[in-house]
């Protein structure tokens, strides 16, 4: 059986014909960019790997300034996430002090947001923030002709500007504030693309509400809407499923690994493949809207379940969303909202407070 699994792959060649480290030449570019888009495709799923590839856009970059920002940039993110802090703080220093920049420079000082934010430095958060904002409005207004990948790079920071606020506001219990941040994301550009980042939005929004169900049903339901799209949002890939169960993987011919699930299905369809491995929701969602005579498994690669995090210690925050999800789930109201997604692929029997 020859498994396709569905995430993002590329190919890199390692001899770029007419091209030299460090001459700026268009291949120059075109390689550091193709291993920072690597990097920043695994940079939530597998952050070493991640780190690894935005080493070596940084090693490939020679005189290509951008490109070696934002290796940078991508490596202060990475060592973020593995909570080496004073790395991540060289490496900011770095990237103001190399370029002029302004989009990368935004970058960095959002990445300098989600380090003080985490470590509870209030303080220098608001500093970064105001700094990242004064940033953004002079950029806004110098109204610069930005090539199509910088549009894509100013658009994720904003993004990750207002995501990061708001979960500053949120733990400071200023949901007002919090909300305000997450309205200026429109759910219909850039962060739909990007699916850590599209799960982030819909887990705030539910988070900045939560306080508010306690006095208002309506409240509650929207609380709830924005958690189930959160979840559906944040399917495991089907890798890790496949990397879990060695015996399976050894039963394989090969496996190979495409960029989204139409064209995993379009295989299977052609006869390229035999299988598609992917989330059971998925997949039930494939199958009702195209031709073809499939049969899922009866046997799953994996199971897993989701859970709400919570500022650890704060169990008055964690029972009482707790105590609303159990009451939601028994006057029905959960499965409700549920059905409004069967057709988007979401699996009713994977509610375990439903089904329990």
């Amino acid at each position: 059986m020859l498994c396709l699994i569905v995430l993002s792959v590329l190919f890199l060649s390692s001899v770029i014909s007419g091209c030299t480290k460090g001459d700026g030449c268009k291949q120059t570019e075109i390689l550091t960019d193709s291993l920072n888009t690597l990097a920043y495709t695994m940079r939530y799923g597998n952050p070493d790997s991640a780190l690894y590839y935005a080493q070596c856009a940084y090693r490939e970059s020679g005189s290509y300034d951008d490109g070696r920002c934002e290796s940078l940039n991508m490596q202060m993110f990475c060592r973020f996430l593995q909570m080496n802090y004073d790395e991540a703080l060289r490496l900011y220093e770095q990237v103001q002090q190399s370029t002029n920049n302004q989009i990368e420079l935004l970058v960095s000082e959002v990445n300098m947001m989600m380090l003080c934010q985490q470590t509870s430095q209030n303080r220098s958060f608001y500093k970064y923030y105001t700094r990242a904002l004064m940033r953004m409005k002079r950029i806004a207004e110098e109204e610069i002709d930005f090539s199509e990948r910088s549009r894509e790079r100013m658009s994720l920071a904003e993004t990750e500007f207002h995501l990061t606020a708001a979960l500053y506001y949120i733990y400071m219990m200023q949901e007002q504030q919090a909300t305000r941040e997450l309205e200026q994301i429109d759910e219909d550009g850039t962060v739909r693309q990007d699916k850590a980042l599209l799960c982030r939005l819909h887990y705030l929004k539910g988070l900045s509400r939560l306080r508010e169900s306690e006095y208002n049903s309506a409240n509650t339901l929207d609380v709830f809407d924005h958690f189930l799209r959160a979840y559906s949002i944040a399917e495991r890939t089907a890798v890790d499923a496949i990397n879990e169960n060695e015996d399976f993987k050894a039963s394989l011919k090969g496996v190979v690994e495409l960029g989204d699930y139409n064209m995993g299905f379009m295989d299977l369809a052609q006869g390229t493949v035999d299988a598609v491995a992917a989330d059971l929701g998925v997949a039930q969602y494939q199958i009702a809207n195209n031709d073809g005579d499939y049969v899922i498994l009866d046997e799953p690669l994996s199971t897993e379940q989701y859970a709400i995090g919570f500022l650890k210690g704060n169990t008055e925050l964690r029972d009482a969303v707790n105590a609303e999800l159990l009451k939601m789930a028994e006057d029905g109201t959960m499965l409700e909202i549920a059905q409004k997604y069967v057709d988007q692929g979401l699996v009713l029997d994977s509610l375990c407070l439903i089904n329990k």
